[in-house]
């Protein structure tokens, strides 16, 4: 994993990229017959990289170490719920037209699940 990350350094450095390690974070996934082993630690001059067990990008949790998406699935079930809920009022009201709950549904609860 080190060799990787100083291939990875030394490529963006030829680009002119600088790796900010205060961003940047790491996480080894494991095989679904392989024991969970710790991450060896990763250095950049001298800064240590954190390593983490979940990996979440643009606010979907993407991944774990053990490459469960059950936590993703419950967390969008709960955002759902959520985005709902807070609407439920105009969604149930017989004075609001139902191509525009429809609307109300496609563009604020829709997204979030």
């Amino acid at each position: 994993m080190a060799e990787t990350y100083i291939r990875l350094k030394s490529a963006a450095r030829r680009i002119g990229l600088v790796i900010n390690v205060s961003k940047t974070k790491y996480m080894m996934a494991k095989g679904p017959r392989e024991e969970a082993r710790p991450p060896p630690r990763i250095y950049n001059d001298g800064d240590e990289i954190e390593a983490v067990e979940e990996f979440v990008y643009l606010g979907s949790l993407l991944v774990t170490v053990d490459n469960d998406t059950s936590r993703e699935i419950q967390r969008r079930i709960v955002a759902g719920n959520r985005a709902y809920f807070r609407l439920r009022r105009t969604l149930r009201s017989n004075k609001v037209r139902r191509n525009t709950k429809l609307t109300i549904y496609n563009t604020l609860i829709r997204p979030v699940v």
